[in-house]
């Protein structure tokens, strides 16, 4: 039914077959970038490719040869996505234009850095100098933070004409809501952390914020400390004063 040529890494499939379509969901099993070449005993339909994540439906380069369909496809880390066959074709062969990356700048300098109130964090906004994880601040109110931290920044561009601008936020611990001038791009929560933002930037300066959410369990660890002033509670204290912390917040590098 599939045959998967090339693979770095695993990929798992599912069949499933309605009146007028032939459905698969595929999924790389690694951490990794991962990229094959899978042919599909399909023939004579056309594929798509249907992002559950964002939704988006876009059509997908192929072959039709010795009654199958051919597909080269690139996987990003665990991706999982449909590839569904539909409609009659009898084009047996596309090749679609791919996007190039052009140009990648990293974004330096300082970000503001604001923190869910009532956390135990500073209720006024912290500069920092670098992305580095939370935990690495000496202030317990940083260090043992868990929760919502927005990170903002000015930058310009120049010219969006006849480019797609792309935001890659780097390492995120662990879930990412991203604004640019105050429109929402989207919500991410696996690598890579890539988002298109072309729709919402203006040419000359821009507005970015970032809001990142961590685990529970760093609050739970600084609860733990003696004297600490508790705002979480457990029925079993599976987490203790010398849990190790989990790394949290914006990590970066963002480009």
């Amino acid at each position: 039914d599939v045959i998967i040529n090339n693979a770095k890494a695993e990929i798992l499939y599912v069949h499933r077959t309605s009146r007028n379509r032939e459905i698969y969901w595929l999924n790389s099993r690694t951490p990794e970038n991962n990229e094959a070449s899978i042919s599909f005993r399909v023939k004579g339909k056309i594929p798509k490719r249907y992002d559950p994540i964002t939704g988006n439906v876009q059509p997908i380069g192929y072959v039709i040869k010795n009654g199958r369909t051919e597909i080269e496809m690139k996987f990003s880390p665990w991706d999982a996505f449909f590839i569904i066959f539909e409609g009659n074709t009898s084009v047996t062969e596309l090749k679609l234009k791919e996007w190039t990356t052009v140009r990648t700048e990293k974004m330096e300098g300082a970000w503001s850095v604001s923190f869910q109130p009532n956390r135990s964090a500073p209720k006024d906004p912290v500069i920092f100098d670098q992305l580095v994880s939370l935990t690495t601040k000496n202030e317990e109110g940083i260090k043992y933070f868990s929760g919502t931290t927005n990170y903002q920044k000015e930058f310009e561009v120049n010219s969006t004409t006849g480019e797609r601008i792309m935001l890659d936020l780097g390492e995120v611990k662990n879930l990412a809501e991203v604004l640019v001038n105050g429109k929402k791009a989207g919500i991410f929560w696996k690598k890579p952390f890539v988002v298109d933002i072309t729709n919402q930037l203006t040419t000359g300066k821009n507005n970015i914020e970032i809001r990142v959410v961590n685990s529970w369990v760093n609050r739970l660890v600084g609860d733990a400390q003696p004297g600490a002033k508790k705002i979480t509670f457990m029925t079993m204290p599976l987490i203790r004063k010398e849990t190790p912390l989990e790394e949290s917040g914006l990590l970066g590098p963002v480009k």
